[in-house]
């Protein structure tokens, strides 16, 4: 008993115990993670760390948007970071150095990029995604599973 006393009178102990008390709700909802690679380039860099809110702390219904910056896992169990372009029932090519959305061309903040090659269009099944990272010319593109994504980039 004498130690339990000993322990709730450290100070260490309490503040301790006052952080985590603060910080679960944190760490229940949202992941602190690095970016890997270039691919997200020039919106993440390779290291930097981004806050992502856990899939787990969405509802049922919840699928993903146009635009989101999201955090999934590929065929090899990697942990990659694309933005969502296509969604459900979207037809998606990419033609002449353009990505190609439902017959118009995608602009979001990165879209004057050109990218090389073209890829025949693709309509997004219900279920997934079509996806691409910022640095388009150095990253891979194309359907994700959602089921297979952890989460969205919040910061």
């Amino acid at each position: 008993m004498s130690t339990v006393r000993n322990l709730i009178k450290n100070k260490v102990f309490r503040v301790s115990l006052i952080l985590i008390i603060i910080t679960y709700p944190f760490y229940k909802d949202y992941e602190l993670v690095y970016s890997v690679g270039d691919s997200m380039l020039p919106t993440y860099e390779n290291g930097e760390i981004l806050v992502v809110k856990r899939l787990s702390s969405f509802d049922n219904h919840w699928s993903p948007s146009r635009g989101q910056v999201i955090i999934a896992k590929d065929e090899e169990n990697d942990s990659i970071t694309k933005r969502v372009v296509g969604v459900a029932g979207d037809e998606v090519s990419i033609k002449k150095g353009k990505i190609i959305l439902n017959e118009e061309i995608y602009r979001d903040s990165i879209s004057s990029k050109y990218i090389y090659g073209d890829q025949r269009e693709v309509t997004v099944p219900e279920g997934y995604v079509w996806v691409i990272g910022d640095n388009r010319n150095f990253s891979w593109n194309g359907l994700i599973k959602i089921s297979n994504i952890k989460g969205v980039v919040l910061y």
